[in-house]
């Protein structure tokens, strides 16, 4: 399904998925859309990029959630380097 054009917080991860790395990831960017005062949404996505022939463990994906955007929201001052 399609969506309009929309600003997120994304992590990009490389493996196999599962719940439990799904929470992890949900945690770190929850926890740090809260100390940049960011408000997410519920809607939290996972893209798969890799091809069925690629092996599990070496899968690219990525999990993201949408977030609310307006002048004061600092969007423009996020740290890409946030990791696990």
């Amino acid at each position: 399904m399609d969506i309009g054009e929309t600003a997120v917080l994304s992590m990009i991860l490389r493996g196999r998925r599962s719940n439990g790395v799904f929470d992890q990831v949900q945690t770190i960017i929850t926890a740090y859309a809260a100390e940049k005062d960011i408000q997410i949404s519920d809607d939290w996505r996972v893209l798969g990029y890799s091809s069925p022939m690629v092996p599990r463990e070496r899968q690219y994906y990525e999990i993201q959630v949408s977030i609310e955007t307006n002048e004061e929201s600092g969007v423009e001052n996020l740290d890409p380097e946030v990791g696990l």
